[in-house]
């Protein structure tokens, strides 16, 4: 009898075992499958697609759950879905989805290394902890981060949410200091935004919003053109500038998508997004626009 359990159990080590080798091997077939999502020109397709593979993708973290590969593809792949199709029709979605984001990539900075505490624990400590991490673990940081932001946003009437805010502000702080550039100056496109889309009082800040979205511009040529969508969409509606605003939109309505080969879809979508932001403008005489 002990010796068929020892079998077993060799079995059933040496399954577990097959079964994450199986799962590493395709690495390099999700990256190339995300590659082409990026690169589809047809939102619809691409909706379908990605909504299926963030499944898949979930199923392979099941049988491999501390795969950073896996973890870092579906956080990326969970905020993108929600911002770029989710969010607009569906709020309480979107924020389960960047819930899910957030946690993939959180799984990496804190449950993996035993200090899940750290996430809770006060402010000084959190950016202790963050201001430890090398630059391994950037695209972690950046991604938990970005997925946290599209949380709060959803939830800015919840007190809970919004004392996260400094937290997220302390991860791309971070990101700013290993790489500016990662993922087209992403980190300088939130602190556009975030110093875009508030009064003054609240903290809104022109000047250093208009920096983050030049420095964020500048980093791909104005070829990531949701930068310049953004740069239209907070900075221009905060300084009242119309004229700042429509030549901004006409210039991403009149690039080609294809641009930035490897993010034509993001600029489908930004394109798409101009064209909206322009439509709504018309009719006012002033470019104050209403709260999305």
């Amino acid at each position: 009898m002990k010796r068929i359990l020892i079998f077993s159990l060799i079995l059933l080590f040496i399954n577990c075992s097959i079964n994450r080798m199986i799962i590493r091997t395709i690495n390099d077939i999700i990256t190339y499958e995300v590659k082409a999502l990026y690169e589809e020109r047809d939102p619809i397709l691409a909706e379908n697609a990605i909504a299926s593979n963030l499944k898949i993708l979930e199923g392979l973290i099941k049988s491999d759950p501390e795969n950073e590969k896996l973890l870092l593809i579906a956080s990326e792949g969970f905020f993108n879905y929600s911002l770029g199709f989710i969010e607009e029709k569906d709020k309480d979605r979107a924020k389960e989805f960047y819930r899910r984001g957030r946690d993939y990539a959180m799984r990496i900075l804190f449950e993996k290394k035993g200090v899940k505490s750290k996430l809770k624990s006060n402010i000084g400590e959190f950016e202790k902890y963050i201001n430890s991490l090398n630059k391994r673990y950037l695209p972690a940081i950046f991604w938990a981060a970005n997925n946290w932001s599209g949380i709060i946003n959803l939830n800015r009437n919840s007190p809970e949410n919004l004392i996260n805010v400094p937290r997220v502000q302390i991860m791309m702080n971070k990101v700013i200091e290993i790489d500016e550039t990662f993922y087209y100056g992403g980190a300088h496109l939130f602190f556009g935004i975030f110093y875009g889309s508030k009064p003054e009082i609240l903290g809104g800040n022109p000047e250093k919003s208009k920096a983050h979205f030049l420095k964020a511009i500048d980093i791909t040529g104005g070829k990531f053109l949701l930068s310049k969508v953004y740069y239209a969409r907070y900075y221009a509606v905060m300084t009242q500038n119309k004229k700042l605003f429509q030549d901004t939109l006409k210039d991403v309505v009149n690039t080609p998508e294809d641009i930035l080969p490897e993010q034509i879809l993001a600029n489908v979508l930004a394109k798409k997004r101009a064209e909206e932001l322009l439509s709504k403008a018309v009719s006012y005489t002033h470019l104050t626009l209403p709260t999305n």
